[in-house]
């Protein structure tokens, strides 16, 4: 016991000992001279502490020359900020807080005695005129010193400090070359970080590169692919957005709802492109204001002002690159159209329902403006796309017309009549008509450029050229010919009820393949491709794949160059009236109502839709949405775009 006590008291002593030497130690052993050689240049910190006033003299406890009302004081502390090394210190973040963490370091010593500021400030002097190895050597001893307290506070404040915006500290190249590896999330997120970060996260070359990789086709590193939309959404055509571009470019912007005829023609649906570049200075002629003499109203005072003000904005971009001054940002481009491919993804829509009138419809045919679709009473009808409103009808043929194809001039029609006719289809008017078979109909019709080819109930396919003046025959089959698609170039591709699907050489008229597989009639065919990809760019891995349904119920997938079978898709077993596809779906029409869409890269079904409580007998696809028409005459579409 007498031992223990011994040892007890030996160990308080010493503890006593301990503080004791503690209270009276100071930062002396850890000073280092201060030497006026140093290798580095002066560090920031100098600047901190030499603005540091005390509370009874209002001038560094340190050197009096380096007063806050010296202005060649800041001259010296901006040369320190420019010519340091450090990281941290050369960093935008620094900069902009140097002053408000200067000020508030000032304002903790001012608080303090005369006594105990002034050793503080001769502290920091000594640590910032030290070199980088006696600094580590401080920093060590002052952490060994510390309590858990101020250990905890170095532990919250380091971190902060430790954050670099990296990207605003590189040179713009090499920011570029970092956000060019981020996706199209990633590039949003980083636009709301800071001005900076934005005006590189939005950069058009970034965005332009995204649309390049995602529209028209499906990107392998996100699944994501976008639709290709009309081209000339691609350009600011209202006078809205006009208004806004102007307003983009510091140009007041025109009476949007007031502008004069003088400068633009606009039409019913607001619409209007802008005029030419040659014709911006009668533009401008034409605004300018009238003698005072005999002044105008004031609707046309204003109206005069708004057309010089357009003119202004037109001519400000006149040594530019015209058409790229009315163009959208790449970024807008992209959110348009991803916008549209998420309503896809989520099966958002807007239904319009157009009703028939009894007639049972037997063909349609869909683009982004019209919906033109042909009955068994011969009639055909050419409808908005947009809203579904009548915009011309007009009666075809004596029977039933049984196909029809269109593109941005010209509508060909064909009937059970055996004859084809060429429309112009805004008016009504027939431009020419041939007798393609005396004893039979036709059954199918489909348009290239200057070639016609068509397809008869006694399965013989015929080809016009109106471009050379001749025609010419492809036999093969020997049932009722049901759709024709050409494909490339040179070759043309059928369906039959003879079970069969052939691929025809139109420069040879030979026929090079033959798919077989269905058990029933051949309905209808179509590719998983664009106009875009009609021919594989180089280093696409892109396989385009011919898509056959049939009233066996299936759907069968074939490999264009060898024949092959690649799938069989199947829903329900319900006969499947029509297909039609592009490069990211395939849709379905089925004998029960129902239309089904699948994905045409992995061939999954993806979404089924109720339409109707009759048959579906043809089915129309487009970038933006859905068109069906069932046995009564009724047209369902369904608007992936517009749905308000």
């Amino acid at each position: 016991m007498a031992h223990q006590k011994k040892q007890d008291i030996l160990l308080d002593t010493n503890h006593k000992q301990f503080q004791t030497e503690y209270r009276n130690n100071s930062f002396s052993q850890f000073q280092v001279p201060h030497s006026k050689n140093l290798t580095e240049p002066e560090n920031i910190d100098q600047d901190i502490f030499s603005q540091i006033p005390t509370k009874k003299r209002k001038i560094n406890p340190i050197s009096d020359t380096h007063s806050n009302t010296n202005p060649k004081n800041n001259d010296s502390q901006a040369t320190s900020l420019t010519n340091v090394k450090c990281y941290r210190h050369a960093s935008n973040k620094f900069l902009s807080e140097y002053s408000k963490t200067n000020q508030k370091l000032a304002n903790e010593l001012n608080e303090l005695p005369l006594e105990e500021s002034k050793p503080i400030s001769k502290i920091w002097e000594t640590f910032s005129s030290s070199s980088a190895e006696n600094k580590m050597i401080i920093l060590e001893g002052i952490v060994n010193m510390c309590c858990v307290r101020q250990l905890s506070y170095l532990n919250q404040t380091v971190p902060n400090h430790l954050k670099i915006d990296f990207v605003s500290s590189s040179p713009p190249e090499i920011a570029l070359k970092i956000f060019s590896y981020l996706d199209a999330k990633s590039l949003c997120q980083a636009s709301r970080v800071s001005k900076t970060w934005a005006q590189l996260a939005n950069d058009d070359v970034l965005w332009h590169r995204m649309c390049v990789q995602h529209i028209d086709k499906v990107c392998h590193k996100c699944g994501w692919g976008l639709p290709l939309l009309k081209s000339k959404n691609r350009k600011i055509r209202t006078v809205s957005e006009a208004v806004t571009q102007a307003k983009d470019c510091d140009v007041p912007p025109p009476n949007a709802t007031n502008p004069t005829p003088k400068s633009i023609n606009i039409d019913s649906n607001n619409q209007t492109p802008f005029p030419p570049k040659e014709n911006n200075m009668k533009l401008i002629s034409n605004s300018k204001p009238q003698n005072a003499n005999n002044s105008p109203k004031k609707s046309e005072k204003d109206e005069t002002k708004n057309t010089n003000t357009l003119a202004k904005f037109l001519q400000r971009d006149s040594d530019l690159d015209y058409n790229k001054s009315f163009r959208k940002p790449w970024k807008q481009v992209f959110a348009e159209r991803q916008a549209i491919a998420k309503n896809w993804k989520l099966l958002r829509y807007k239904k319009t329902e157009i009703p028939g009138k009894g007639s049972e419809i037997t063909c349609m045919h869909l683009s982004d403006d019209y919906i033109v679709s042909g009955y068994s009473n011969g009639l055909v009808k050419i409808n908005s796309a947009l809203d579904g409103e009548l915009i011309n009808s007009f009666e075809a043929h004596t029977q039933a017309v049984t196909s029809l194809n269109f593109d941005e001039c010209k509508l060909i029609t064909g009937s059970l009549d055996g004859s084809i006719k060429m429309w112009c289809y805004r008016n009504g008017v027939c431009i020419n008509t041939i007798q393609c078979f005396r004893n039979s109909g036709v059954t199918s019709v489909t348009i290239k450029d200057k070639l016609v080819a068509t397809g008869s109930s006694s399965g013989l396919v015929s080809i016009f050229d109106f471009n050379l003046g001749k025609s010419y025959s492809l036999p093969g089959h020997d049932d009722r010919v049901n759709g024709l698609l050409f494909y490339g170039e040179n070759y043309l591709f059928s369906c039959s009820d003879d079970l069969t699907i052939r691929r025809y050489d139109l420069s040879t008229r030979l026929c090079t393949h033959i798919y077989n597989g269905h058990s029933f009639s051949i309905s209808s065919i179509s590719f998983n491709i664009t106009a875009s990809l009609n021919k594989k760019s180089n280093g696409s891995d892109f396989t385009p794949k011919l898509f056959s349904s049939s009233l066996d119920g299936t759907i069968r997938v074939w490999d264009i160059d060898s024949g092959k079978c690649l799938h069989i898709l199947c829903c329900q077993s319900v006969q499947v009236w029509s297909i039609a596809s592009d490069a990211f779906r395939m849709v379905s029409a089925h004998n029960d109502g129902k239309v089904c869409v699948w994905d045409s890269e992995t061939h999954r079904l993806l979404h089924t839709i109720d339409v109707s409580d009759t048959e579906i007998e043809t089915v129309s696809l487009s970038d933006t949405c859905i068109v069906t028409g069932d046995k009564n005459g009724n047209i369902s579409v369904f608007d992936f775009k517009n749905l308000h």
